[in-house]
């Protein structure tokens, strides 16, 4: 009864008033958002968990900080893939999500609702900030689209190989989920090709990254806070709120604290060159409650930590994002030291962003060319979107912020949100002067930027239950209930170091050393952990001495051990007592 309610509101609403519609179709979008998100965690009728390629290595890290408080102490701040260390990861998402787990006993409800509330207020406060700055809903609706779905070409080649071969819609479909296509990533480019480390953001960042929703949603409310009309200034609860919101972003996500501190940090430096003391104010008086707020929380992740070091590949200058030589990083010719001079460089920026990096820099230069400093207020709000856009970029181009360079795509998204907007205001622009060539520019300009990501989406939304990737079976479950039920939450347990793990992603206990690919984007220094997890696995008599001086009074046995180690089950059953086993799964006690 309440859907047929809606549905007649929506349908007399868009009879009288056509204004309504690009409103339904940004909730549509939302819909379908949460619909691709609800691919990142489901169980099967065989109580499996499932969850999409695209999240087959972020779900599981972030199961083990949800199973952690959700089952385990919440006051717990003990890192659950490295055995006595703290968790230095922002962690509020997934300490919520294991609160809701605590009180439901519902892992797919916990995993799932706070996503689902976060799209769509994130898709909503989008649009309403995109219509607040382009003044149109239409434009607005093409911005959204724009930030969410635009990229660069990845998707072009799998075009050109449908073409060449005549495929239909359905063939190309099945080519794309048969391959499992994504438009988003690249890894295994070889010269004169090029890995892509920048896609859509809606695929790269925000189905399968819990904690970027809840950083771009302090972002966006840290956005609509600041900008207001001078007489809105004064306003105390403006200012606490804003500071308040920027001080909570280090514990929410780490990169969105970074390109809220940039836009805050430029608008105080534009109010002091404009002398706009009355805005300086506001802004200043925002900085100094979010420093306050935000100093404990940097302090917690960074302040005592040894892993950000000259040479741990946190916070250093380079020139050049994906420069350097790494996983997924820029193809140079054999022998040619890497450098933004190389055409490989070049090429790869055209990869990743098309149409968009030229548009944005032909913008750019259009708003701050000396005949518009007397225009008209459009201007002004224009210069703000790519002054922000411009300084991002510019940072991602020359700090690296992690040990794997490709996370600061993360930046990069918030640049594209900077682009969008700049871009429909533009295209808005030349639509009001001359109507014509505004609407074949902007329906031209969104084929280019939007083509990929659509493209990306389509093996996405057709992925049904069985395609999707087991990540845990039933008999991991039940190891990960027998741990939870009868092992005491002090004793760590030895594990190998499979990402697919369910000690610390089911029952949220902690192992003694994890993923080594988790812990390296950590910075943590794991060589030694790894050579004793080894060195036991392989001869556990022999390697005994190593979990006898660690106090480490239980292991298991998983065929990861087997295929990592070379580990030899009939070796564990004739030396050490079974406590429980679970098909491939056992547990012993050393």
């Amino acid at each position: 009864m309440a859907l047929n309610f809606i549905i007649n509101f929506l349908k007399k609403n868009l009879n009288n008033n056509k204004k309504y519609l690009p409103v339904l179709l940004v909730l549509i979008f939302a819909i379908f958002h949460t619909f691709l998100a609800s691919k990142t965690f489901s169980i099967d009728d065989n109580g499996n968990i499932r969850t999409a390629f695209a999240a087959f290595g972020d779900i599981p890290l972030h199961m083990t900080q949800v199973t952690k408080f959700g089952l385990n102490d919440l006051d717990d701040l003990n890192e659950p893939i490295y055995a006595g260390s703290k968790l230095k990861y922002p962690f509020i998402i997934n300490f919520f999500s294991g609160f809701l787990l605590r009180i439901t006993g519902n892992l797919t409800f916990a995993m799932l609702v706070p996503v689902f509330v976060l799209i769509i207020l994130n898709v909503f406060i989008v649009y309403l900030i995109y219509k607040k700055f382009t003044g149109g809903r239409w434009l607005a609706l093409f911005a959204l689209l724009f930030f969410f779905l635009g990229s660069g070409l990845g998707a072009w080649s799998h075009l050109q190989h449908a073409f060449d071969n005549s495929m239909s819609l359905s063939e190309f479909n099945n080519y794309l989920l048969s391959n499992n296509i994504a438009t988003a990533v690249k890894n295994d480019a070889v010269y004169p090709e090029q890995n892509i480390g920048f896609g859509a953001p809606l695929s790269m960042s925000f189905l399968h990254q819990r904690t970027f929703l809840l950083g771009l949603f302090g972002f966006l409310l840290f956005f609509l806070l600041i900008n207001v009309k001078t007489d809105d200034l004064k306003k105390k609860q403006r200012w606490i709120w804003a500071g308040i919101v920027l001080g909570a972003l280090p514990m929410a996500h780490a990169h969105s604290f970074i390109a809220t501190g940039i836009v805050l940090g430029l608008s105080l430096f534009v109010a002091l060159i404009n002398k706009n003391w009355q805005r300086f104010k506001f802004l200043f008086a925002i900085a100094m409650i979010a420093f306050v707020i935000a100093l404990p929380q940097v302090w917690y992740l960074i302040g005592d930590n040894d892993s950000f070091g000259e040479d741990s590949g946190f916070m250093h200058l380079r020139v050049g994002w994906m420069t350097e030589p790494s996983t997924g990083s820029i193809r140079y010719p054999e022998g040619i030291e890497p450098t933004i001079w190389h055409t490989a460089f070049l090429k790869f920026l055209w990869v990743n962003f098309g149409v968009i990096l030229p548009a944005f820099f032909v913008a750019a230069v259009y708003v701050f060319w000396p005949r518009q400093i007397n225009s008209v207020y459009g201007i002004k709000k224009m210069r703000y979107f790519a002054l922000f856009g411009l300084m991002l970029f510019l940072v991602v181009q020359f700090i690296k912020f992690q040990p794997w360079d490709y996370d600061n795509n993360k930046l990069l998204v918030y640049w594209q949100f900077f682009t969008a907007g700049l871009l429909m205001m533009l295209l808005g622009r030349i639509y009001e002067k001359k109507k014509i060539l505004g609407v074949v520019l902007t329906s031209v300009f969104l084929v280019a930027v939007l083509g990929s990501g659509v493209v990306d989406m389509i093996p996405r939304a057709m992925a049904n239950g069985e395609s999707l990737y087991v990540i845990f079976n039933l008999d991991a479950r039940k190891m990960a209930e027998y741990i939870h039920l009868n092992i005491p939450e002090s004793e760590i347990i030895l594990t190998g170091t499979a990402h697919l793990n369910p000690v610390n992603s089911l029952a949220g206990r902690e192992v003694w050393v994890g993923y080594p690919g988790w812990l390296w984007t950590r910075g943590i220094n794991y060589s030694d952990r790894i050579r004793d997890v080894k060195n036991f696995y392989t001869d556990p008599i022999s390697g005994k001495y190593f979990v006898e001086k660690e106090n480490i009074n239980y292991a298991l046995f998983d065929n990861s051990v087997v295929y990592d180690f070379n580990a030899n089950k009939e070796i564990f059953d004739q030396n050490f007592r079974k406590v429980f086993e679970s098909g491939s799964y056992t547990l012993y006690e050393l």
